[in-house]
């Protein structure tokens, strides 16, 4: 598994065990299969567009959480400008 998908899944499943859900309710909540999201936060397999948008929306976590660190860097350099949350509350 790649260096960002270990880091995505370590993102939610750091999430998961603050707000104290278990797979079986986060499951439940987003509309995932229970097998295939136990799956993918061992890391087994990759979660898809729509699940990590669900997970992401219904565990509140930010997008731009997901981003390594080196990533947010990289863009900051090429772009002049860092990943922030605009007015709107959305977030880059």
């Amino acid at each position: 598994m790649d260096q960002l998908s270990e880091h995505i899944i370590e993102v939610i499943n750091d999430r998961k065990e603050e707000i104290c859900i278990s797979i079986v309710e986060l499951s439940r909540r987003t509309g995932i299969k229970e097998i295939p999201l136990g799956n993918a936060l061992r890391g087994e397999r990759k979660l898809s567009a729509a699940e990590l948008v669900r997970i992401c929306w219904y565990m509140d976590i930010n997008m731009s959480g997901l981003y390594l660190p080196e990533m947010k860097e990289a863009f900051k350099r090429e772009t002049g400008a860092p990943i922030h949350k605009p007015k709107d509350g959305m977030t880059l």
